[in-house]
């Protein structure tokens, strides 16, 4: 078990027990892809416009296989099952996991999330010196405990952009301009639009 000052993580050392080189992996894809386009002119007066609008879409795909937190609450009482048979330590078997905790002829085991259930160090290999055999973990409980995470992210961006330009007939002393721009960004998935007006 790993503690940090903010949680713990219960397979650390131990390494991923599906992988063979006890290793975290990750397929993680990124798409994406942006269309833009724009019209400018003279309108009348010699007022000039220049619009532009641009959208852009990107799209990120992470899998990855990780502990399941319903199982390792399970198993930490007791009611974990084997890899190799899932449908062993059922709720009807368990009087919805309340009886039999830990019962081998029911296919129930506990989890150890302790070191000592740890016989060697995955990150440097080296022994554990409080290992303890009578408590390790079964290999196929542990392997139990991990399932298929798949996380989408989508991010939309819109982007409207809208110039006016030329002389207006108003003079100020000793020179100026006048100016609005009014930035509106929304994130988490919804469109970011940005909105500029400008006289001059």
């Amino acid at each position: 078990m790993d503690i940090v000052q903010l949680g713990w993580r219960a397979i650390a050392f131990a390494g991923h027990p599906l992988n063979p080189d006890k290793a975290d992996h990750q397929e993680i894809v990124n798409d994406a892809f942006r269309i833009s386009g724009g019209f400018k002119g003279e309108l009348f007066a010699g007022i000039k416009f220049d619009t532009a609008l641009t959208y852009m879409e990107q799209k990120n795909t992470a899998n990855t296989n990780d502990l399941l937190v319903s199982r390792i609450q399970l198993a930490l009482r007791g009611f974990g099952a084997r890899a190799s048979d899932p449908g062993s330590c059922t709720a009807a078997e368990t009087n919805n996991f309340t009886a039999g905790a830990g019962n081998a002829a029911l296919g129930c085991h506990y989890f150890n999330p302790f070191t000592n259930g740890v016989q060697t160090s995955a990150v440097n290999g080296a022994a554990n010196p409080f290992f303890n055999a009578a408590v390790a973990n079964d290999p196929q409980v542990v392997a139990w405990l991990y399932g298929n995470y798949t996380n989408v992210l989508t991010n939309k961006l819109l982007v409207a952009e809208t110039v006016f330009s030329g002389e207006t007939g108003i003079e100020l002393a000793g020179g100026g301009g006048l100016g609005r721009r009014s930035p509106v960004s929304l994130h988490a998935g919804n469109p970011q639009v940005r909105r500029v007006l400008q006289f001059r």
